[in-house]
């Protein structure tokens, strides 16, 4: 048995959350969770979607094909995330040659740990990415529950994707990842871009705009409540990142202390 590793998953409104070797809520009677990712009334079949391709936060009621329309309650979903039909997009973006250990993921990983210091001086963004320390301890497997790193990077089939937290919408394995990077995106080539093309990749502020935006998503920040497929909520949640975290962008580009 392991704690379960998405952090943001407790909070106040249900104490009984904040046990991480909980299951279900102590009622497995009138509950599911298959893949140990998102509680649902019984029976149902479960999901959890992050990331840039992601069209929703989970999906209930049937399983999933690459390139598949899933139907879904309506409310599950908002408006920009189903299609004329009333269906729900579903694409998996493939990711190969995952790692925890390669230099490339090293160097997110330490990004990572720059990212934490970094959010200590940034009242603002440190209060609206809640429990990000937390989180990125998690993810760097420095917390107290587990020693797992779940932060790595991997090749991606889709060249525009620079980073997904979870695994939903991938190949990965639940549980495998919170946190992979693109080794091909814009958090290590300057070839490529992030931020809809307002900053150019392999920089120090490209790397961290990318942690910082997948973060959100991690906390559940206010505003990154689902998922990023269409282009119009892809920006609102990049404006997102720069109302609350200029600051540590701005000490990351080296133009503040």
């Amino acid at each position: 048995m392991r704690p379960d590793p998405y952090v943001a998953s407790g909070g106040a409104a249900d104490p009984g959350s904040w046990n991480r070797y909980g299951y279900l809520g102590g009622d497995p009677v009138n509950f599911s969770d298959p893949w140990g990712l998102q509680q649902c009334p019984a029976p149902c079949f479960s999901i959890t979607v992050f990331g840039r391709d992601a069209s929703v936060a989970a999906f209930l009621g049937g399983s999933a094909r690459e390139g598949q329309n899933v139907a879904l309650p309506e409310e599950r979903v908002t408006g920009e995330e189903l299609n004329p039909q009333g269906f729900a997009e579903f694409r998996i973006s493939r990711i190969s040659n995952f790692s925890t250990t390669s230099t490339h993921a090293v160097g997110a990983q330490n990004s990572l740990r720059w990212l934490r210091q970094a959010l200590e001086l940034d009242e603002d963004c440190n209060e609206w990415l809640t429990d990000n320390a937390e989180v990125i301890n998690t993810l760097l497997g420095e917390g107290p529950d587990s020693s797992t790193v779940y932060a790595g990077v991997g090749n991606f089939s889709d060249p525009n994707v620079n980073a997904v937290a979870g695994v939903g919408g991938t190949n990965l394995l639940p549980g495998s990842a919170l946190l992979t990077v693109n080794v091909q995106g814009a958090f290590f080539s300057s070839g490529a871009s992030t931020d809809n093309g307002r900053l150019r990749g392999g920089t120090d502020e490209a790397k961290a705009f990318i942690l910082l935006h997948e973060l959100g998503h991690l906390t559940v920040a206010a505003g990154f409540q689902s998922g990023d497929r269409a282009p119009n909520i892809q920006r609102a949640r990049n404006d997102l990142v720069h109302e609350h975290c200029q600051n540590t962008l701005d000490r990351a580009a080296g133009r503040r202390r």
